[in-house]
């Protein structure tokens, strides 16, 4: 695990934590802790299965407020793959943040869930888990983890070719609307959508200065047989520790053909004219 980028908005330590796998392997999983103790307010994961024919995403969410664990899987052809994540993290008091999970509560085969903050929270992040290996199947995949209508986290994942019924576990990430003020501080989304149907769609999402990203989410857009993500990850491509950062969302179609676009979300704080 590496603290790669720290600095100070608004009164507030913003840390980036990544940290990634080595060895490829057919499912991978990583499981990274902010050592610093300060809680997570956004995160994701983006699988690397290099030359194969791919390894998709089922989870990327929060087992604590300082904790953060990924996973992927290849599917019905081998592709081992390595795999990443990235998570903001704040010094956020802990009476003034919260996480909420929601589950689905019968295995099907395109299984969906919107967690919801309680009021006075503002949404700053989010996760999403398949839980295929509980149902023992071939596995669920997820296309979607991002922003839900509202203050809340959405959720989706399917089973792709084999039939493999699941639920799916959504994880919205909050900080009450009152700290956030009491620093002249608000939550802003960016919205990016890929403009062609390919198979392999991407899209990037963020703002060029002034706000601090925190969090973000993905979503692909399929018609026929289906397009999962392979990323949903902060990524920082002007190397300054504070950014510009943006919100890079991947996916692809896999064994059969389904090109389609993908969207992009970014969570971020900006000032609300109190500094």
């Amino acid at each position: 695990m590496a603290l790669t980028a720290s600095y100070t908005f608004h009164g507030l330590t913003i840390e980036l934590h990544e940290d990634k796998t080595t060895t490829p392997a057919a499912h991978p999983t990583i499981a990274m802790s902010i050592t610093s103790g300060l809680p997570i307010l956004g995160g994701g994961a983006v699988v690397d299965y290099g030359s194969g024919p791919g390894s998709l995403l089922t989870a990327m969410f929060p087992t604590s407020g300082t904790n953060w664990e990924a996973r992927a899987k290849d599917h019905g052809l081998s592709s081992p793959a390595t795999i990443g994540v990235a998570c903001f993290a704040a010094s956020i008091p802990p009476s003034e943040y919260v996480i909420v999970d929601a589950t689905t509560s019968t295995p099907v085969n395109h299984p969906d869930a919107t967690a919801m903050l309680p009021p006075g929270f503002v949404l700053v992040g989010g996760g999403a888990r398949a839980n295929w290996e509980q149902t023992e199947g071939s596995g669920s995949l997820l296309w979607a983890s991002r922003p839900a209508a509202g203050q809340g986290w959405y959720a989706a994942a399917k089973d792709h070719v084999y039939p493999s019924p699941s639920t799916v576990t959504a994880f919205a990430i909050g900080v009450t609307r009152s700290f956030l003020a009491s620093r002249g501080l608000t939550v802003v989304r960016f919205h990016g959508d890929s403009r062609s149907v390919v198979p392999h769609p991407g899209v990037d999402c963020g703002a060029e200065d002034g706000p601090a990203l925190v969090g973000g989410g993905a979503e692909t857009h399929w018609r026929g047989a289906g397009s999962l993500l392979t990323a949903s990850v902060p990524a920082n491509p002007s190397g300054s520790p504070a950014g510009p950062y943006l919100w890079t969302a991947r996916g692809k179609d896999h064994l059969l053909p389904d090109p389609s676009t993908i969207s992009a979300w970014a969570l971020a704080l900006v000032s609300c004219g109190r500094d």
